[in-house]
């Protein structure tokens, strides 16, 4: 075995769950079953390594200026991609240079611009279990803003997990082949999950420190094993990342309504059934500008709020914006002009930014300073004042950033041309250099050849001797003594000069100098801009906050939607009211409204019965998502609604079965209508739909009265029950 191969078996035994991308020159190399199993995904051409050998070794490679569209495809593909560099230069005669992983690549802490999804967080989560409790550290490390929460019970935890999802779960090590482990790889297909053993070092311990601040005093030792545990795993793969983080929040259900992934998927809250994000609610609500506020409301739509002003105060701007329809659209059109800040941000904090995305932020960071003066701040109130003091940024960033960088640099760095000219006299000595080292080297000619009186003196140049001093035999004798001779032809004699000699250097080595000094010069920038982290991350807030109270009020006004009226009671009324997707799919004037009454002590449960494509199901989702839009601040599809403040909504609608799990359609069911039975308050939404399926009708009658019963006995929540039961409808008179 060659001594290459055995450095590059030493480097994979440290890292055998990934595929390992080792640097040879200008190609990333995989070797054995990485190159097999690399060349069928990326359809590489496999060869094999010292084909004389009796066993060749199977490899592929690709080139390295390439390699990132090659690795998004592995990460996707659900593979961790290991990045060997070499640490020195190849001198012959050296031996092997010393090489070492620098980076480990997943789902989670691949941040790649083609692979994040704008209007989705990439995050990555770490769980750990303790005494009495589970605890979760979560981040998307392209923003850099990490949250760390406990939870008291594993399906409290897989529920807030599932809400999340997370492209990423790494879960401890002594949990690896427990039941939730299990449970996350059947509920998460599309999840990367991994079991983590890794352990922070001294220096990522140190940045534990000021990152967990207040949060280390108070919360218990499973939050902290969590916060620790995740910043290991970043430490291990992408250590630079660590010193672009936030201290962590604390991430807390307490003031909002969770929607359990049932009521998600029931509900088509992110997805239809068939998987389309088109025909969503969130797809019907986002129509926002920017990345930032897509993912806000994203964030909103998972957990609607609980607390009536908080509600209100987004009510209040909604309206505004309704009213304001000259306003609003200005506003929603500087937004269109807005990057992804904090994304933007993010790479440059940790050093992978290239120019066009300071550009980027530089635009972003000058339409934030025309939307800051367009908004009424003083007529307001309070919460328009906190945006205009958010998005009020000092214009010194921007112009720092138009006074360094050209218009339109390049997309990378290496490229050069990055820097205006006038910011730096060696950039600018450089260029001249390698722009028009001829008309320098003429220059020096014509001095020469006035010194010493030769008019036939040349400056020329070969590759064996660089650039030369050329005179003929009949002016040798003028030659001045600092000359050195250095060859003798038939006509001439050739010299070099110190002069001649650091103009040669400069010369041949003015490019790579050039590109040095740009990107000393953009790192500099680079840091000059982080140091405003802080305040361009609550700008990027700003933003997104402002972003969804314009989509609200823009899609208010398109859908006729209104405002609703929030109280703390029981009573819930709408008249007039629409499925706002269902409603945009048909042709106008087919959809046709409801009226909604619950009252308590009245009509606590509605009892909704008809054939099959009767509309039952619609009806009964238009409610559930009446109270979601309205929880969140958005303006309803209603003529006019009056709605209590829902603490849960639970769902039971559609046939499904876990045939792997031993459930059957029946069985899934009976689970589910449990789960409500057991979780739901009276504050709750409930809605079930044709209760008692895949039984006799006997026996389905009787679950299906009995669970209405308990319902209106016991829990006394708002219940939308639809079947076919028409038996059922003697409830009435109870």
């Amino acid at each position: 075995m060659t001594p290459l191969m055995r450095q590059y078996l030493a480097i994979k035994a440290d890292h055998s769950d990934c595929l390992l991308f080792f640097r040879l020159g200008d190609f990333y190399e995989l070797f054995f079953e990485d190159a097999v199993l690399s060349a069928r995904l990326l359809q590489l051409t496999l060869t094999s390594r010292d084909r004389t050998e009796e066993n060749p070794v199977p490899m592929c490679g690709v080139p390295y200026h390439a390699a990132r569209s090659y690795i998004a495809r592995l990460v996707d593909a659900g593979y961790k991609v290991a990045i060997c560099e070499q640490m020195e230069e190849a001198t012959p005669g050296k031996g092997i240079v010393r090489r070492e992983v620098r980076q480990i690549l997943a789902p989670g802490t691949f941040l790649d611009d083609a692979s994040l999804e704008p209007n989705k967080p990439n995050y990555l989560v770490f769980v750990v279990a303790g005494d009495g409790g589970w605890a979760m550290a979560h981040v998307d490390l392209s923003i850099g803003q990490p949250y760390v929460s406990e939870w008291p019970s594993e399906s409290l935890l897989q529920e807030a997990l599932m809400r999340l999802d997370p492209r990423h779960i790494l879960i401890e090590a002594r949990l690896a082949d427990s039941p939730i482990h299990k449970h996350l790889m059947g509920a998460l297909p599309r999840t990367f999950i991994e079991v983590s053993g890794c352990v922070l070092s001294e220096t990522g311990a140190r940045h534990l420190l000021p990152l967990l601040d207040a949060l280390m005093l108070r919360e218990s030792s499973v939050v902290r094993k969590s916060a620790q545990g995740l910043l290991a795993y970043i430490e291990s793969s992408q250590a630079t990342l660590l010193s672009t983080l936030s201290p962590f929040g604390l991430f807390s259900e307490h003031a909002v309504m969770p929607l359990d992934p049932t009521a998600i998927t029931h509900l088509e809250i992110f997805k239809t059934y068939d998987g389309q994000s088109a025909g969503s609610l969130f797809a019907h609500l986002n129509d926002t500008k920017t990345p930032m506020g897509a993912r806000l409301l994203r964030h909103w739509l998972a957990y609607p709020s609980l607390d009536i002003g908080e509600i209100e105060a987004r009510q209040k701007m909604v309206a505004f914006f309704v009213s304001e329809g000259l306003s609003r659209r200005s506003l929603r059109q500087t937004l269109d002009a807005i990057y992804d800040l904090e994304r933007l941000q993010s790479k440059v904090q940790s050093g992978r930014s290239q120019p066009r995305d300071l550009v980027a932020l530089k635009i972003s960071l000058e339409a934030l300073a025309s939307i800051a003066t367009a908004l009424p701040a003083p007529a307001m109130g309070k919460r328009m004042m906190s945006i205009c003091a958010d998005l009020a940024l000092s214009p010194a960033i921007a112009a720092k950033i138009d006074h360094v960088l050209v218009a339109e640099p390049p997309a990378m760095l290496k490229d050069g041309g990055v820097i205006r000219d006038g910011v730096s006299p060696e950039l600018d000595r450089l260029r001249v250099l390698s722009r028009d080292g001829k008309g320098y080297l003429a220059t020096l000619e014509r001095e020469e050849r006035d010194a010493t009186g030769i008019s036939s003196l040349k400056i020329r140049y070969n590759k064996v001797f660089g650039y030369y001093i050329e005179v003929t035999h009949t002016h040798t004798h003028k030659v001045p003594a600092h000359y050195v001779r250095k060859q003798t032809t038939v006509n001439s004699e050739r010299y070099i000069t110190e002069p001649l000699k650091r103009v040669e250097d400069e010369i041949l080595s003015a490019e790579s100098k050039r590109l040095r000094l740009e990107q000393s010069l953009f790192e500099e920038l680079c840091a000059q801009i982080a140091e405003s982290s802080a305040e361009i991350r609550r700008a990027a807030r700003a933003v997104a906050e402002l972003d969804v109270y314009l989509a609200f009020a823009e899609l208010a006004e398109r859908y006729r939607y209104h405002c609703p009226q929030l109280h703390d009671g029981f009573d819930l009324t709408a008249s007039e009211l629409r499925h706002p997707t269902l409603e945009t799919a048909l042709a106008k004037g087919q959809f046709v409204a409801n009226d909604i009454t619950f009252q308590q002590g009245d009509i606590e449960m509605i009892l909704i019965t008809g054939p099959n494509m009767a509309g039952k199901s619609t009806v009964m989702r238009q409610v559930a998502l009446l109270s979601i839009m309205a929880q969140i601040g958005s303006f309803v599809p209603a003529a006019k609604a009056r709605l209590p403040i829902v603490d849960r909504i639970f769902t039971r609608i559609g046939a499904s079965d876990n045939l792997l799990a031993g459930k059957s359609t029946f069985m899934m069911e009976m689970v589910e209508t449990a789960e409500i039975m057991k979780r739901a308050t009276r504050r709750s939404l409930i809605v079930l739909d044709e209760i008692g399926r895949g039984t006799s009708t006997f026996d389905g009658v009787s679950l299906a009265r009995a669970i209405a019963e308990s319902i209106i006995e016991t829990i006394g929540a708002k219940t939308l029950f639809a079947t076919h039961y028409h038996e059922l409808a003697e409830l009435e008179g109870i």
